[in-house]
């Protein structure tokens, strides 16, 4: 008998731990979308489109003053000066808050830093994968500008049912901002640092590294428009591009 009450108490105390950390995860939950929404509401596609441009030229322009000789602490100074400190002024975000963006949307902080790329995340589900090949695909082609406008337009209209409206006009916009972007200035810094293509290919290929850091852009806009809506679609975003593109220029990549 006694057997028995205390394994009725133990299932008690066990279904209220369980219950209770659900609701705690329910609540964190609903808070994180809350903070989402309410930073999103202070964006609008054009601007995660301008604000991902500015840092762009903001990570080049640290690239130039660094006379592309990357040092072993630049990743760190690119997340505190560019993603966290920029970022949050130019996005109208409290520092805190993105940087909890970060590590909740993308497992990003300071002691993971070092080993993180964006392209080891890995799309959950199906349709963000095909989303991504599709668009990459065009880039691949490495098309002039005004085309790959075109074609992108054609592609997002093909996913209208899977997303919302204003998360694939960010996706759009990210993707506009960075292909323009490094079209033109990533060949400069391939000729000076790292390995140019012939003359003759300049213009029909895009660079392997060059792939690395636009697949960034659009692989975080994606990722974080999923989670995170238009606040989220701008972290991801800016993560891809200013981390890839220090890593490839000082470290190599793929």
């Amino acid at each position: 008998m006694k057997r028995n009450v205390l394994i009725s108490i133990f299932s008690i105390i066990v279904i209220s731990l369980l219950v209770s950390a659900c609701e705690k995860e329910n609540h964190r939950q609903q808070t994180l979308e809350v903070d989402y929404k309410e930073l999103s509401n202070k964006l609008t596609p054009k601007a995660v489109g301008e604000i991902h441009s500015n840092l762009s030229v903001n990570v080049y322009n640290k690239l130039n003053e660094w006379n592309l000789q990357v040092p072993k602490n630049g990743p760190e100074i690119v997340y505190d000066e560019l993603l966290i400190k920029k970022q949050s002024i130019q996005a109208k975000f409290s520092p805190e808050k993105t940087r909890i963006m970060y590590l909740e949307l993308f497992d990003l902080n300071k002691e993971t830093l070092s080993g993180w790329s964006i392209h080891n995340i890995e799309f959950k589900r199906k349709i963000d994968s095909l989303f991504y090949e599709d668009i990459m695909h065009i880039v691949d082609l490495w098309l002039d500008f005004d085309e790959f406008e075109s074609t992108l337009s054609s592609i997002i209209t093909q996913y209208s049912d899977h997303y919302l409206n204003e998360n694939l006009l960010s996706i759009k916009a990210v993707s506009i901002s960075s292909y323009e972007f490094w079209k033109e200035n990533y060949p400069k810094l391939a000729q000076e640092n790292i390995r140019a293509l012939p003359p003759e290919e300049e213009e029909k290929e895009t660079h392997p590294w060059a792939r690395s850091v636009i697949g960034g852009d659009i692989k975080g806009a994606i990722g974080g428009s999923i989670f995170g809506g238009l606040a989220g679609a701008l972290i991801g975003a800016n993560a891809g591009t200013l981390l890839s593109i220090v890593e490839c220029i000082g470290f190599g990549c793929e």
